[in-house]
C-alpha cells in the first residue's frame, strides 16, 4: 500500500515533502534555543496571588485551593504538583515545568502556577485601538 502511494509521487512532491520536514525540524530547534528558564513561579488562586516562589531553592509546600490542599514541589529549577484531590488530576499529569510562560492549572481548585522570567521585562502582547 505504501509502495503504491510512493510510486504516485512525482519528483517535485518528494522535494516538497523533504523540504517541509527539514524546515519543521529547523524551526523546532530554533524555538528550543529561545526558551528561557524562569526565575520564579507565581501561584494564583482565583485572581489573588498566593505567592512568588524562587525556582533556585528546592522545597516542598502545601497551598489551599478551593477544593482541597495541593502539595507543590520545587526541585532543580523546576516545579510540579505532587498531590491534589481534583477528579482528573490534570495538574499532576502536567509534570515538571521550568521555562518562562509555562503553566500548570488546576481548574477545580482554581489554582494556576505560572513560570515567570526573573527579569521583569515590560513588553506588549497586543496593542489595540
Amino acid at each position: 500500500m505504501l509502495a503504491q502511494l510512493y510510486a504516485l509521487l512525482t519528483a517535485a512532491d518528494k522535494i516538497l515533502i523533504v523540504t517541509l520536514i527539514v524546515l519543521s525540524l529547523a524551526l523546532m530547534s530554533l524555538f528550543k534555543l529561545h526558551e528561557q528558564p524562569g526565575g520564579y513561579a507565581e501561584i494564583k488562586s482565583g485572581a489573588k496571588i498566593i505567592g512568588n516562589y524562587s525556582l533556585a531553592k528546592d522545597t516542598t509546600f502545601a497551598i489551599q485551593g478551593q477544593l482541597s490542599t495541593m502539595v507543590i514541589e520545587i526541585k532543580s529549577g523546576k516545579i510540579r504538583v505532587v498531590h491534589s484531590d481534583c477528579p482528573q488530576k490534570i495538574c499532576i499529569k502536567t509534570g515538571w515545568i521550568k521555562n518562562s510562560g509555562q503553566i500548570i492549572a488546576c481548574v477545580p481548585n482554581r489554582v494556576v502556577i505560572m513560570i515567570v522570567n526573573s527579569r521583569k521585562e515590560n513588553f506588549l502582547d497586543v496593542v489595540t485601538q
